[in-house]
């Protein structure tokens, strides 16, 4: 059974509910704004993104940020938002140094993760 893949589309909040329903999962979908959904159709957008971040990489970084949020124990969709948020604002620090790369990004997690702890 080939894939079927679709574009998300200018209505993204949408199609991150669609496919949440469908896959009846928690979906984020990384960009400028992050939507987070859940199957039971909720959804967060979150506001700390920004373009620096549309490097290589830098997706690997948020993944990695989540499944430790997730083996820490928090749901799903608590990971997610967490994840998103704190990964926006690690990678709005890295880029006040110029151009940004994932490892810059990870560098900047341990700092930020701190201070939204404090």
């Amino acid at each position: 059974m080939a894939a079927h893949r679709e574009e998300p589309g200018p209505d993204r909040i949408e199609a991150a509910l669609s496919l949440a329903t469908r896959m009846k999962a928690t979906v984020l979908l990384k960009g400028d704004r992050t939507v987070i959904a859940s199957p039971g159709g909720e959804v967060w957008v979150n506001p700390t993104g920004t373009s620096a971040l549309a490097t290589g990489g830098t997706g690997d970084v948020l993944s990695g940020l989540l499944g430790a949020l997730l083996a820490g124990g928090l749901s799903p969709v608590q990971a997610a938002a967490a994840a998103a948020y704190a990964h926006g604002l690690a990678g709005r620090q890295a880029a006040r140094g110029g151009p940004v790369t994932s490892a810059d990004v990870a560098t900047a997690l341990r700092p930020t993760l701190a201070s939204l702890l404090c």
